[in-house]
């Protein structure tokens, strides 16, 4: 009687779920559907919808279809990284779940992600795995990796589940995709740098989080599928790739001058500036003169934002990421970014 009691008692964590939005209405039907059809129990879970000023009636359509969807409906596109912190400020959940509006849940994938951080309370992030919608047997990402340039890419893209990725273990980072973490973790540092916009908050984030101790787990149980880069194309109608890399050197550059260690940024000087250089001719090629000027004004001003913020941090830790990190060459550097702008450029498909 008394264990029956007990198991009474005991409730499921409360989970806020926060989704951030722009002109993406076409995508909201399923993943909310999919929410709507989560395993995990209805009443310990909450949902915010941040809706950038969406211009294709994104609000009007969650609140005639989704009713029990929360809904902040911004004044203006305040993009990913300052949508997901405001709708934060609004959650009440015991773990908060940021979850692209271009993906599909798995019914069992929030229980399995909640199951996994009830196990350790070292664990600061989970995250499932991500298959692309289209081609659903194959991994959009199994977590992700960070390394001595600055970039951060998913790991596994594109390939089939392999032994490795179906194991539960500790990845280098958390994607902002699909990334369930401690409520807590807010008590002692911040989500997301608001100036980023959009692309490589994430890092920013688990960079602190690793600061912290905590541990950031990869749940292989757990899964969702994704429409890869499909939110991230409808906060810039043309040229989205270029937009996608002027937002990712700018900000890449604030977090070199903010938290690499001085003996890693020293080594790898000349490859860094290189990489700066590949990618404003990218931009340069694609976007023309006065992108390309733009772009290099804005990673000066992000990279001394950057040393600033340095200088003011308190209780630096770089030592529990570093053994995280990946070292890549110059000539890595290149086949990578040859690559991804052929993937850019429709040379190479999905």
């Amino acid at each position: 009687m008394i264990a029956k009691q007990d198991k009474m008692i005991a409730k499921a964590p409360l989970i806020t779920i926060v989704i951030v939005n722009y002109n993406g209405k076409h995508f909201l039907g399923e993943c909310f559907t999919s929410l709507k059809n989560s395993d995990y129990p209805r009443d310990r879970f909450e949902v915010i919808f941040v809706d950038n000023a969406s211009k294709d009636e994104s609000v009007k359509y969650v609140k005639e279809t989704f009713p029990w969807v929360r809904i902040l409906a911004l004044d203006k596109n305040y993009g990913f990284a300052e949508g997901n912190n405001r709708g934060v400020k609004l959650a009440g959940g015991d773990f908060i779940f940021l979850l692209n509006s271009d993906t599909v849940v798995e019914s069992t994938c929030i229980s399995k992600l909640v199951k996994t951080m009830e196990t350790d309370t070292a664990i600061g992030c989970c995250i499932p795995k991500i298959y692309f919608y289209d081609t659903p047997e194959v991994l959009d990402s199994a977590g992700s990796a960070f390394d001595n340039l600055g970039f951060c890419w998913s790991l596994s893209f594109k390939q089939e589940d392999s032994k490795e990725d179906n194991e539960m273990k500790e990845v280098p980072m958390a994607t902002a995709c699909a990334l369930l973490f401690r409520r807590s973790i807010l008590s002692q540092t911040y989500l997301f740098d608001s100036s980023f916009f959009m692309a490589y908050e994430e890092l920013d984030f688990n960079l602190r989080v690793r600061e912290l101790g905590y541990k950031i787990k990869l749940v292989p149980t757990a899964r969702i599928n994704h429409r890869f880069s499909a939110s991230q194309q409808t906060y810039f109608s043309t040229q989205p790739t270029v937009f996608k890399q002027f937002n990712s050197n700018r900000n890449r550059a604030k977090i070199l001058t903010k938290y690499y260690p001085a003996k890693i940024l020293l080594a790898n000087v000349p490859t860094i500036c290189l990489s700066f250089v590949y990618w404003d001719l990218f931009i340069l090629k694609h976007g023309g003169f006065l992108k390309f000027f733009q772009a290099i004004g804005a990673q000066l001003s992000f990279a001394m934002s950057g040393l600033i913020e340095r200088w003011q941090r308190k209780d630096q830790h770089p030592e529990r990421w570093t053994n995280f990190m990946r070292h890549h060459s110059f000539h890595e550097l290149m086949r990578f970014g040859t690559q991804l702008s052929e993937l850019y450029e429709g040379k190479l498909e999905l």
